[in-house]
């Protein structure tokens, strides 16, 4: 069963804040996580303001949400003075998504209506910026669905993802049941797998393992686009996922465990989810620790692997 545990708390500051939250068990273990930017807004204003929840920069096409009083049912979005959409849908912080012609500086005004009534309403001045080369459409396996091995088939699992996304019909299964689920361990084993099935199905890619790599070598892979294995310490014995691209803060993955608690040797304590590992977006310091150092702090090399 679930639990509410309020709390209450005067901020000396207003304005955009991030929270924190982490869950305990009674043998005071960490079973659950959590981060989430609220607005702050000086009091006796709530009941009529609309805020983003974001920062004011984003990637083009943006996606807006808001934090609105309880009585809006609608919120209408206006940039520059023309509107832009609606949004019906509370669930969702009424999100928008919305591609400008035109990146830079623009002035985003939030309406928020009840019945055809302004109720509240906001703005801010907003950074549109280009997008970085696009995250690839990777297909996403989650390894708890497997039949064999599913808590020790991650290697597996990200070949099968990575093949999928050549063209290849099968699913993580097929490689444990001809392959055994030790042999992708190692990197350049993982490697000959991946390009002994690629060409026994007329895939032209080809993978190549380094145990040897750095932070620049994984991020110009990325920034031409090609979806990569890496090997990191998010779990005590290693794990093995699909890092699909990555921008200032942190990193786009397909992680087939789904999600990490991101922490150093951390886990998945949150229970499990077949979709949520794909596409899920990790911390740039606590992902590059994971897969860049061996304690969380002392520097190592990347294992990972380049596609040509």
């Amino acid at each position: 069963a679930s639990h509410n545990f309020p709390m209450t708390h005067h901020f000396q500051e207003t304005g955009l804040r991030e929270i924190e939250v982490l869950g305990f068990d009674s043998d005071y273990r960490l079973i659950n996580w959590d981060i989430q930017n609220v607005n702050v807004r000086p009091e006796g204003t709530q009941d009529r303001e609309i805020a983003l929840v974001f920062g004011q920069r984003c990637e083009n096409p943006c996606t807006f949400r808001v934090n609105a009083p309880h009585n809006v049912t609608r919120v209408d979005y206006y940039v520059d003075s023309w509107w832009i959409g609606s949004s019906q849908n509370p669930d969702s912080d009424f999100s928008l998504t919305y591609e400008f012609d035109l990146v830079g500086e623009r002035h985003l005004t939030m309406i928020g209506l009840n019945n055809q009534n302004v109720v509240a309403q906001g703005s801010a001045y907003i950074e549109v910026e280009e997008a970085e080369v696009g995250i690839p459409d990777v297909p996403y396996f989650y390894q708890y669905s497997n039949a064999l091995y599913p808590s020790s088939s991650c290697q597996n699992t990200a070949i099968a993802m990575l093949l999928a996304h050549y063209g290849w019909s099968g699913v993580p299964d097929d490689i444990t049941a001809s392959w055994g689920k030790n042999f992708a361990q190692e990197p350049h084993n993982l490697a000959y797998l991946f390009n002994t099935l690629a060409s026994e199905n007329g895939i032209e890619k080809r993978l190549y393992a380094t145990t040897n790599g750095t932070l620049d070598e994984l991020r110009a892979e990325l920034d031409a686009g090609n979806p990569t294995i890496v090997h990191g310490y998010f779990t005590s014995y290693g794990h093995v996922m699909i890092v699909l691209g990555y921008d200032e803060n942190g990193y786009w993955v397909n992680d087939s465990a789904g999600k990490w608690n991101q922490y150093f040797k951390g886990g998945y304590p949150y229970g499990w989810n077949s979709t949520i590992g794909k596409g899920i977006y990790y911390n740039k310091a606590y992902f590059e620790e994971a897969i860049a150092t061996w304690d969380g702090y002392s520097p190592a090399p990347l294992w990972f692997h380049k596609i040509r």
